[in-house]
């Protein structure tokens, strides 16, 4: 048996949803459209200064992700991504629908659920192979997240987490 990772489950789900649209290093990677063809809706709301998004696997009609329609659009869809984590998390052990929340503990590190949900976002948005290619094309940091369309500091960290540095 295969041990499950959050970065397996995110490249299994980029390559089911998103790689045949342009192969491995079509980027930016678009969770929006990944959760559509995965049957979940995705909306903005008013969800408050402490809330970022949340995911109502069991809303009438099929699953539902919310994003926070006063963050920003680069926070927003690593946002997306990281309710998709959620829900495919929760898919693969066969949980019960439930709704998981991207708060606080999100950015704390210490919740497993909001770790792998961390992990798996990273994973989807910026692939490895596609890093690794553009890191050896000598762009930036700053074109690599502008590439990738995520924030300057997802991008350090994906570095630092793949061992990558960029020019």
């Amino acid at each position: 048996m295969t041990l499950r990772t959050p970065v397996k489950d995110a490249y299994a789900t980029h390559d089911k949803f998103w790689a045949d649209t342009g192969g491995d290093l079509t980027v930016p990677v678009d969770p929006y459209r990944i959760a559509e063809a995965m049957g979940i809706r995705v909306y903005t709301a008013n969800l408050g200064p402490q809330r970022s998004g949340y995911l109502d696997a069991e809303a009438a009609g099929g699953p539902v992700i919310y994003v926070n329609e006063f963050h920003s659009p680069k926070r927003n869809r690593f946002t997306c991504a990281h309710e998709l984590g959620h829900f495919v998390d929760a898919t693969n052990r066969s949980l019960p629908p439930r709704a998981f929340d991207r708060d606080e503990r999100a950015s704390k590190g210490t919740d497993s659920d909001e770790i792998y949900a961390n992990r798996f976002a990273a994973a989807l948005l910026m692939p490895k192979v596609a890093v690794e290619r553009l890191v050896k094309d000598k762009l930036s940091t700053e074109d690599l997240a502008r590439r990738f369309n995520v924030s300057t500091s997802a991008m350090e960290l994906r570095l630092r987490n793949l061992g990558l540095h960029a020019a």
